[in-house]
């Protein structure tokens, strides 16, 4: 593992497939995704008020109810207006979705078409959305824990999951009712949710029943070969996504080489059966096998003397980008390369 670019003094950064875009300065960068990223374009109407995200492989920006595509040449699409909406996704070719916070814990929530009319919206307290590709998920009220799905036509209510009692969980405070904790994921008819209580459980796409509940170690977790992969502290977690049954329970200390090595791993991606993970605190990368999960490869990131950790871990096509923060809020990119792929 080598390192093939570092951006100092940058603020956020996205990939698609083929480019690199970050801010740096309040400007909006670009940069190819060469071995060494020099080539750098500048858009100068960067604001921190925009909301940027990956949608369809295409860089989005969110603003004053304007949902924009930004091309790799920095160029602007306005695709649509909604209001005065601050998030808008793009379901599929012909629908929006939109949230727009009218009150505080009040949120507009709504389908719209591709011309901007409205199909139907509804103010509620729902602060998370998420979507398949024709039906509408919404999860996690602000005064309870729920997800229900919704005909993206009419936004009629098609089924209801409520995670207030299978999640909950008990502490030094005492009894808590259950919340949902991470993403939620759609696998083929199966939809994903972490809870509260060491739990993952997969819902009925169609029915919102429940298909199968697990314990896991922590409620972050990756898809990978139809399998959910856990990883936490030294624990490793395999679980068959179809049956939700345990493949691999594995103690990895001797893998990671505690004291030597990585000691906890907040952040991990798989590609191509390699697992690329992070330990925040000692500023390491490391790279395991998936398979045998041997020890490939381990490095200690040139950081400054003032970085308190890195994060924001990301790989794609054996690239690994993380982010090194400073204790005057700035942070610095370090790009490195798998050897092997």
């Amino acid at each position: 593992m080598e390192q093939v670019d570092f951006l100092h003094n940058i603020t956020s950064y996205w990939l698609t497939r083929k480019n690199l875009f970050f801010v740096e300065n309040n400007e909006l960068l670009k940069s190819d995704k060469s071995d060494n990223c020099i080539l750098y374009k500048k858009r100068p109407r960067f604001t921190v008020e925009s909301f940027y995200r990956i949608q369809n492989d295409q860089l989005s920006e969110t603003n004053s109810g304007k949902l924009n595509y930004i091309d790799e040449n920095l160029n602007v699409d306005n695709r649509i207006q909604i209001g005065n909406a601050n998030n808008i996704a793009q379901l599929n070719n012909s629908f929006f979705r939109f949230s727009e916070e009218i009150k505080r814990k009040i949120f507009r929530n709504g389908i719209c078409d591709g011309s901007g009319n409205i199909l139907w919206s509804f103010d509620e307290s729902v602060i998370r959305c998420g979507w398949g590709l024709e039906l509408m998920i919404y999860s996690k009220y602000l005064d309870d824990e729920e997800i229900f799905k919704r005909d993206i036509l009419t936004g009629e209510t098609l089924w209801s999951f409520n995670a207030s009692e299978i999640g909950k969980y008990t502490d030094y405070k005492g009894e808590h009712t259950g919340e949902i904790r991470g993403k939620i994921q759609l696998w083929n008819n199966y939809l994903i949710v972490p809870l509260t209580g060491k739990k993952l459980i997969a819902l009925d796409y169609s029915t919102g029943k429940i298909v199968w509940e697990a314990i896991v170690p922590f409620s972050k977790y990756e898809i990978y070969n139809d399998k959910i992969v856990c990883l936490y502290e030294s624990a490793f977690l395999e679980i068959d996504l179809s049956t939700g049954k345990t493949l691999r329970d594995i103690n990895l200390d001797e893998y990671l080489k505690i004291g030597k090595g990585i000691d906890r791993i907040p952040e991990y991606k798989i590609e191509n059966d390699r697992i690329y993970l992070t330990d925040y605190r000692k500023f390491k990368i490391g790279i395991l096998d998936y398979n045998s999960l041997e020890l490939i490869d381990i490095v200690t990131i040139n950081h400054q003397k003032d970085a308190w950790q890195i994060g924001d871990l990301e790989v794609q096509n054996g690239k690994i980008y993380v982010l090194e923060y400073l204790e005057d809020l700035t942070k610095n990119l370090h790009i490195y390369k798998d050897d092997i792929v």
